[in-house]
């Protein structure tokens, strides 16, 4: 039974109360279908008083959270439909049909379920429907407009509709509970007076796949870089991947006749012990969304025991290990940045292209491969791809031939979205003919 006493939710979070609104509405859908399904068997006539009305009602009438302006007109049988998902019968009371999409159905139940002084109503119902619709927004190969542009911060999330704003919050729960649980990245400690207390800021992210559908929705927990004065001279750069040494990469593969494997560094740089004794905040209001045995580190002084992102040598400390790793394993840097070439007997080469914690691998000696890859999941937690598809934001692939083609549709894609939100995915006779001709090679 839904709790009608407003102290009920004293303890609850929003995403709480929205789940609570969510599981009751759900519930009485489906008694509502399975009384409409026992009506139709056993072929009952099409009139019904108030007598027969054995339909559970939506809300009790008499409760006084509810608006007591309930239509109160009754209709047969014949005019209701069971719930759909485009069409929902409710009746709340006496039998009262609402025929509408779920919007109309949901802004009908906020109505009776939140007093008329509330002036949120409007944006309470929508996250009502939004709750109760079966379509799960966020996951892999779903539509990424509701997503975009990422939310700046977590204030900005908490003020979207709960189809966006609960994936969101979840990312950004994940990704807590791994920098706690899994990487032991924090260290409960009091600083010490010549300890400085940075903050950290959550940074959000819909990666797309190779087709421009949703891969994932990620939450970053970033290291303040901007408000953190360092207090030695390191030099900071490392090698990555450019766009020329990616195109050098897959010349030779195609070349050799092979193609590239792919291995992703599961949260990169907490797999990088801190070489300095650096301390981070967590935003206090973080916890009010936080499972309680994430709560209490929202808002302490926290002692930093992974590299964070953000933190000025989180790069350089990842590079350094990848570079012990790599050399170890008998591999030499070429001229072209973060290239990396061992030859093998035969002609025959095995080749990492490297970009920060995203390889992709090429050999000609599948057991060179094979022991490598091997090696690689033993120093550092990865995933790997035994066919590389997506890289520095483009699409790879390969023909019958076994050439090797590279194009950035998604980025072109993505940038059209964002400053012409209103142009057509197909050329017009007239962009046709002015873009015919293609642009100098010197501009490509």
């Amino acid at each position: 039974m839904f709790p009608y006493d407003p102290s009920a939710y004293d303890n609850l979070t929003i995403d709480e109360v929205d789940a609570q609104f969510a599981s009751f509405i759900d519930a009485k859908l489906k008694e509502q279908n399975v009384a409409f399904q026992q009506r139709q068997q056993v072929g009952r006539s099409n009139t019904v008083n108030d007598t027969d009305d054995d339909m559970p009602a939506l809300l009790p009438p008499e409760n006084p959270l509810c608006n007591n302006s309930i239509d109160s007109n009754t209709d047969s049988d014949a005019d209701i439909v069971p719930p759909e998902e485009d069409h929902i019968a409710s009746r709340v009371g006496r039998r009262h049909r609402q025929e509408n999409s779920l919007p109309s159905y949901a802004h009908h139940v906020a109505s009776l379920v939140l007093p008329a002084q509330v002036t949120q109503r409007d944006e309470l119902a929508v996250d009502l429907a939004e709750s109760i619709d079966p379509i799960a927004a966020g996951d892999p190969g779903s539509d990424p407009t509701p997503f975009l542009p990422e939310p700046s911060g977590l204030y900005k999330v908490l003020q979207q509709p709960i189809a966006t704003r609960r994936p969101w919050i979840q990312s950004l729960v994940k990704e807590l509970k791994g920098l706690v649980k899994d990487r032991g990245a924090f260290k409960k400690e009091q600083p010490g007076p010549n300890d400085t207390v940075v903050p950290v800021k959550e940074v959000f992210k819909c990666k797309l796949d190779q087709h421009g559908n949703v891969d994932k929705l990620k939450a970053r927990i970033v290291f303040r870089g901007d408000l953190y004065t360092r207090t030695t001279d390191i030099n900071s750069w490392n090698p990555h991947a450019t766009w020329p040494s990616l195109q050098l990469y897959l010349a030779m593969c195609a070349k050799f006749g092979i193609f590239p494997s792919q291995a992703d560094y599961v949260m990169a740089f907490l797999q990088v012990d801190m070489k300095k004794r650096v301390f981070v905040q967590l935003p206090r209001y973080w916890t009010a969304h936080m499972p309680n045995d994430l709560k209490s580190y929202c808002g302490v002084p926290l002692l930093l025991m992974k590299a964070l992102y953000g933190y000025t040598f989180s790069g350089k400390f990842l590079y350094e290990e990848q570079e012990e790793f790599l050399i170890s394993f008998g591999m030499q840097l070429t001229p072209m940045p973060a290239l990396w070439c061992m030859h093998l007997p035969g002609c025959g080469v095995h080749m990492v292209l490297q970009y920060s914690d995203n390889f992709l691998i090429a050999s000609t000696d599948a057991i060179i491969k094979n022991k490598f890859k091997t090696a690689l999941s033993t120093r550092f937690e990865i995933e790997w791809k035994p066919h590389a598809d997506w890289f520095l934001q483009a699409r790879i692939r390969q023909d019958a031939d076994g050439n090797i083609s590279l194009d950035q549709h998604c980025y072109a894609k993505s940038v059209v979205g964002q400053y012409l939100p209103t142009a057509s995915p197909t050329p017009s006779p007239t962009d046709l003919r002015r873009f015919a001709s293609p642009l100098p090679t010197d501009m490509v």
